[in-house]
């Protein structure tokens, strides 16, 4: 995890779906972080899961006072799902 959370490619990726998390259609963040996820996992996530999702959103806005930090930091988690990394 702290490999792939430190490589310079997985900012890269991590930032791209990021953009394209904040760029979604539409204004409610719930909606965006579902599409980050069928993004890059290709089902629909769990209410818990969208729900860690979203608090790990807020925290990184809360921490930075920037929204771009908390989708960035969503994007991370996704990317480092164990289901993003060894899909079959």
């Amino acid at each position: 995890a702290l490999t792939l959370m430190n490589d310079p490619a997985y900012v890269e990726m991590a930032a791209a779906l990021a953009k394209r998390m904040q760029d979604h259609a539409g204004y409610d963040t719930r909606a965006k972080l579902d599409h980050g996820f069928r993004l890059a996992v290709s089902r629909e996530p769990t209410k818990r899961e969208l729900d860690t999702l979203a608090m790990t959103f807020e925290n990184g806005v809360a921490a930075s006072r920037k929204e771009s930090d908390g989708w960035f930091d969503a994007a991370s988690v996704i990317l480092n799902l164990h289901e993003t990394i060894t899909k079959p």
